[in-house]
């Protein structure tokens, strides 16, 4: 959307101020995308011509929901940030893996050590993590992930992005 600058197009504009924020306010994404280009847009008030140049407007960029635009120049990017399941699940492996690795640590395992992990949680954590089971034992040198209803022995309570996880870690 595009919009007067009244400050610096006011006086310039005199008596045609409003008519000028109604036409700017009626352009569409086309016109606007032109004057971006051109710096500059000529058009008719009441018989008279009138001419903008980039300093009289300010362009307001309408974000639709669940997407972030940035802009520089005149080259934007858009991104999506709706979170699919996929995402989510994604981001719930890399959080348990987190967790293991700060436990690994307070655990005094050397970095070579191989583990075995033991996860009690939710059905979302829990499905997560069967599908993230290879990235989980990749990226934390796990034998052995497993999964169970019943709480493992000499775990450690966690929240994991809202969802509670038992986990436990032992050397192989």
């Amino acid at each position: 959307a595009a919009k007067l600058n009244f400050k610096v197009a006011g006086s310039k504009l005199g008596k045609y101020v409003k008519d000028a924020q109604v036409y700017l306010s009626n352009l569409d994404s086309d016109s606007i995308k032109s004057f971006i280009d051109s710096k500059s847009l000529t058009f008719e008030l009441n018989g008279d011509s009138v001419t903008l140049v980039s300093e009289d407007v300010e362009i307001i960029k309408n974000e639709n929901e669940g997407y972030a635009v940035e802009s520089e120049n005149s080259i934007s990017v858009a991104l999506d940030t709706n979170l699919t399941n996929e995402l989510i699940n994604e981001g719930f492996a890399r959080e348990i893996v987190n967790k293991v690795q700060n436990m690994r640590k307070t655990s005094g395992f050397e970095v070579t050590d191989r583990i075995t992990i033991s996860i009690c949680s939710s059905d979302k954590l829990v499905s997560a993590a069967e599908k993230f089971n290879k990235f989980i034992q990749d990226e934390t040198l796990a034998d052995k992930l497993n999964i169970s209803g019943a709480k493992p022995v000499n775990s450690t309570e966690w929240d994991i992005n809202g969802e509670k996880a038992e986990i436990s870690v032992t050397k192989v």
